[in-house]
């Protein structure tokens, strides 16, 4: 006698045609009355989100306000999100990512809460992203004055510093 063995994941997927099941995010497909319950969970987790901030766990932050955009659309958890991701993103130095989140939180509300901090913010984030990654000219100018030093007073740390600005123009 053969048995015929359907495999578990055939069952499920046929199951869930029929049914009509799908992932949604919460806020999509609820009546309107959710709305304020929504908005509620988005602020009570984002409050959360700025604990971690407050105790410099900033990594822990990153994927807990990233869950709160992707599940809270349309809510001041949401947008707020935005602001406290380029926050803990500025900490771990991850610039280019802080600025995309605080151009976003500005564009989301341009006269918010954060709307003031976020521009001051992107003019420290290009600062410190300069300072870290110096461009070329820059690199010149500091190599030009250190030159002129080294014909005034040598030593072994300027010859030092003139080799390494050397090496990062190569």
């Amino acid at each position: 006698m053969k048995h015929s063995v359907v495999p578990i994941s055939l069952v499920l997927l046929i199951a869930s045609i029929f049914t009509g099941c799908e992932t949604t995010p919460p806020t999509q497909g609820l009546p309107t009355t959710h709305a304020p319950v929504l908005q509620q969970r988005a602020q009570r987790e984002l409050k959360a989100a700025w604990r971690l901030y407050e105790n410099k766990e900033y990594h822990q932050v990153i994927p807990n306000v990233q869950h709160i955009l992707s599940r809270y659309p349309n809510t001041r958890g949401h947008t707020e999100g935005h602001y406290l991701l380029a926050l803990a993103y500025y900490q771990i130095e991850g610039y280019p990512d802080a600025v995309s989140y605080l151009i976003e939180y500005i564009s989301l509300d341009p006269d918010g809460k954060y709307a003031d901090e976020s521009r001051e913010l992107i003019q420290k984030v290009a600062i410190a992203y300069e300072k870290q990654y110096p461009s070329d000219a820059r690199i010149l100018k500091h190599l030009v004055a250190v030159e002129a030093l080294l014909k005034t007073k040598p030593t072994v740390g300027l010859k030092l510093q003139e080799a390494d600005l050397n090496w990062q123009l190569a």
